[in-house]
């Protein structure tokens, strides 16, 4: 959310459009998931959202693998690897990865 609402800042409406849409999500899935019929819905108007931030920001870069083929920079930040912790030790909530699942 922090990095959509510094894109809003810099006037991107596909930020502002995502933003919306995830507070509604999570509005809908805060008493249990969604139902199967609404699930279409919810996937389309992601899928239209993530091509309107495709449109509007800037290309991916293209490299070639050594097979020829040509790969996409995911332009993240890669750091450690995450070790697996002993049983009963939890990650710090800052540490934990998670993903929406739609």
């Amino acid at each position: 959310m922090r990095e959509l609402t510094a894109q809003i800042d810099r006037g991107s409406q596909w930020a502002n459009a995502m933003h919306a849409y995830l507070l509604r999500a999570y509005q809908a899935t805060r008493c249990g998931p969604l139902a199967l019929a609404d699930q279409g819905r919810w996937l389309a108007e992601y899928e239209e959202l993530c091509r309107q931030g495709d449109e509007e920001e800037l290309p991916a870069l293209v490299f070639f693998k050594k097979d020829g083929s040509t790969g996409r920079s995911k332009r993240t930040k890669v750091g450690p690897p995450m070790r697996p912790q002993p049983a009963g030790v939890t990650r710090p909530a800052s540490s934990r990865r998670f993903s929406v699942c739609l």
